[in-house]
């Protein structure tokens, strides 16, 4: 149960560890500077109102010289809303250099892309953008985002937590200038893990359960534990050298697993071959 909780914990985490916050919008601070550009400030969310039927479009927020340094970056934060008549959305607008402009829209029907319309209680937003196209990653960065409300009925809406985060890697996909190895090779790495840890888990849980083969299987454990300990301390340096996701993942996955399954087997299955040694001996004296 311990080792399954660590597994748990790490793959709810991990996803985390793999973006880097760039900046962090504060409504109070923002209208302490008489920077707000629409809406009014409710603690610390910001709120608006289309009283109309009308389309409305409030403009939030605009960030210059962003400072983004990777392909892949996004607006995040959540929203909350009550009725509203139509469906609205979130956008987040790309300007770069040349006057090119790109935008991206909440305009899905769930998730963090999920349209404004009718009522939410406070939901994640994520507004992504990634700059390529079919020949892969481009150089060029946003000189600007601008980040708008668009309402087409009547309704109010609350927006809080809002910040820009980028891929502290670099692209999602692909391989990253200075990147261990690709995605196509972590995804791989990934599979041939879940291979392994399948086939080994179930011989050694098959053989200790049955108390057989001691030498084999505690022997196969201390082996699992060196790995999940080597794989640990290789994820934990890719994590320092700010290697990609798609790296420092699957090493701290291996690694959380392999040690954390081989420590409570070890403990267990010595245990139960000490206990299976004692009923041999008590049968020999009988």
């Amino acid at each position: 149960m311990r080792a399954l909780l660590s597994c748990c914990i790490l793959c709810t985490v991990l996803p985390v560890l793999g973006q880097e916050t760039l900046k962090e919008i504060s409504w109070q601070a923002l209208a302490r500077d008489g920077e707000i550009k629409a809406g009014t400030l409710m603690g610390d969310s910001l709120q608006l109102v289309n009283e109309t039927r009308q389309p409305e479009t409030f403009s939030l927020l605009s960030v210059s010289t962003p400072g983004i340094s990777s392909p892949s970056y996004a607006i995040s934060g959540e929203v909350r809303y009550e009725g509203v008549e139509q469906s609205g959305y979130l956008e987040m607008r790309n300007h770069f250099p040349g006057g090119k402009s790109y935008f991206t829209r909440t305009l899905a029907p769930s998730g963090p892309l999920q349209t404004i319309q009718g009522d939410s209680e406070w939901r994640p937003f994520r507004l992504p953008f990634q700059v390529r196209d079919a020949s892969g990653w481009l150089d060029d960065r946003p000189e600007r985002l601008d980040l708008n409300l668009v309402l087409q009925g009547r309704g109010t809406v609350f927006i809080r937590a809002v910040k820009l985060v980028q891929n502290a890697g670099g692209g999602p996909a692909g391989k990253t200038s200075g990147a261990w190895w690709s995605r196509k090779v972590g995804n791989r790495l990934g599979a041939a893990m879940g291979v392994f840890i399948g086939i080994l888990g179930g011989v050694i849980g098959w053989a200790g359960g049955k108390g057989k083969a001691r030498g084999v299987v505690m022997s196969c454990l201390w082996c699992l534990l060196a790995v999940g300990l080597l794989s640990l301390g290789a994820g934990i340096a890719a994590l320092t050298l700010r290697q990609p996701y798609m790296v420092y993942y699957p090493l701290l996955l291996l690694g959380v697993i392999c040690a954390a399954i081989s420590t409570v087997r070890i403990k267990a299955f010595r245990k139960r071959y000490e206990q299976a040694e004692l009923r041999r001996m008590s049968a020999l004296d009988a």
